[in-house]
């Protein structure tokens, strides 16, 4: 599933970033693969490819992970000219 690992790739790759705006955008972007992730979990279960016990462990993880994105992303401040050395 692309969606998956599109969560944890793009915030790696915006940690990695030096500029404030890109690493937001990036962490952003993992907020929607985190969203279509549920979808597509969703999904799964309407189509009998997973149990309803896989569902809701699926969906419980990705609304706590959600809401650790998401204290990340208000917590993310520029980078000040001291940090930068």
């Amino acid at each position: 599933m692309e969606a998956a690992d599109s969560i944890a790739s793009n915030i790696a790759e915006g940690y990695g970033r030096y500029f404030y705006k890109d690493r937001k955008q990036l962490y952003y972007y993992s907020r929607g693969s985190l969203l279509e992730t549920k979808t597509w979990a969703t999904k799964s279960f309407t189509r009998k490819l997973i149990s309803q016990e896989e569902l809701d462990t699926l969906i419980e993880k990705l609304k706590t992970l959600h809401l650790k994105l998401n204290s990340y992303i208000k917590k993310l401040k520029p980078k000040t000219e001291s940090q930068n050395v």
